[in-house]
């Protein structure tokens, strides 16, 4: 039985089953569109006195952020199992996903004795994302924790295919190839070269050096930080990572586009709904749809101008 209300944002819970993120601008831009828009009703279950959040997390937050005391809801009658069920569903057919929590949550159901593929029928999920999310149980916490803080300060993602090779290195190295992953946008085979680079230096010196050595060895490789420069070895693997083929910009309004100047393609970014334009000449004009404020493209010198 479900039913329509406004609901005192103060007798509402979060769950813990939402393994749905935005970015701290995505987070932004949807406090603006419910400033200009309203809000879409959240979906709810009663619990004890208060109503916990089955779909609808980050509206619910941004109500709570832009002060509003109320908020529209569709109330649910249903048990925990099925509320878990709804909620994973709903992520996972909406928005993007935070792989680690989301694995950490199969696991937990693993280890509670339900076989991965009961798990990925509850879950409508496949087989084989189910086997690979329980992999990343092999991720260290620091990489855990690094890699969930980036992508949600960042406008970026991770795919669970190259959380599942992250998770399959050394510990102890696991966030340090993380980090170039993410700063390098590395593609699934990159990240594989990146790898077999990384263990294979790593391990030949791990028999003739003293532990002091093999600290230098992996400074040597390359720590990547936020702000710091790969080693030589990386630095030659990267290469052709320094021929531009992406850029990132932003228009006043806020609006994001991905520019890939290698297929000739903008890729316009509006909260988690991509469209792709296909761009045959040199150079392209454009205006903004939000702001009107006028661009130019050039792709062949890779290169972006707003027209005042």
């Amino acid at each position: 039985m479900e039913k329509f209300a406004h609901l005192s944002v103060d007798r509402i819970v979060l769950s813990r089953w939402n393994c749905n993120y935005m970015s701290e601008k995505e987070f932004e831009e949807l406090k603006q569109a419910i400033r200009l828009n309203g809000i879409e009703p959240i979906i709810v279950r009663p619990k004890n006195d208060w109503y916990e959040v089955i779909d609808g997390e980050h509206r619910f937050r941004a109500v709570k952020e832009l002060g509003f005391t109320s908020i529209p809801a569709i109330v649910v009658e249903t048990d925990e199992e099925d509320a878990k069920a709804r909620t994973i569903v709903y992520n996972i057919i909406r928005g993007r996903i935070d792989y680690i929590k989301l694995s950490e949550i199969i696991l937990e159901e693993f280890r509670n004795g339900s076989p991965p593929e009961s798990i990925a029928t509850k879950y409508f999920m496949n087989i084989d994302d189910v086997n690979k999310l329980l992999e990343l149980e092999k991720l260290s916490p620091e990489t855990k924790a690094y890699i969930q803080d980036t992508i949600r300060r960042k406008n970026t993602n991770i795919t669970l295919q190259h959380l599942v090779l992250i998770a399959n290195t050394p510990k102890e190295y696991q966030q340090t190839i993380a980090q170039a992953t993410i700063n390098y946008q590395l593609s699934t085979p990159e990240l594989k070269a990146l790898i077999q680079l990384y263990t294979t230096e790593t391990t030949k010196q791990k028999t003739e050096e003293t532990e002091e050595q093999e600290k230098e060895i992996k400074a040597e490789i390359g720590e990547i930080g936020e702000r710091g420069s790969p080693g030589e070895k990386l630095r030659s693997l990267l290469k052709h990572k320094k021929t531009l083929t992406k850029a990132t910009f932003e228009c006043e309004c806020g609006r994001i586009y991905t520019i890939n100047f290698q297929k000739r393609r903008i890729d316009k970014l509006e909260g988690t709904q991509q469209e792709y334009i296909e761009i045959k000449a040199v150079e392209e004009n454009g205006k903004c749809p939000v702001c009107n404020t006028q661009y130019t493209i050039n792709y062949q010198e890779r290169k972006i101008t707003f027209k005042v």
